[in-house]
């Protein structure tokens, strides 16, 4: 996500706010917990995306 994100940035697109899907990483019935989908994971650590958001946010 952050990497998406930042491409945007640097095209000049205007990112006033996102969505987030989930804070943490869920459940998947096909995938179990494999698949990423928070800005935290299980274990509560920050991913890349978190402070991406934070300084889009600032």
């Amino acid at each position: 996500m952050d990497a998406q994100l930042r491409a945007a940035r640097q095209r000049g697109v205007n990112l006033t706010g996102a969505y987030l899907w989930t804070p943490i990483d869920n459940y998947e019935w096909l995938a179990g917990w494999s698949v990423p989908f928070g800005v935290l994971d299980v274990q509560r650590r920050e991913r890349p995306s978190a402070q991406v958001l934070r300084d889009l946010a600032c």
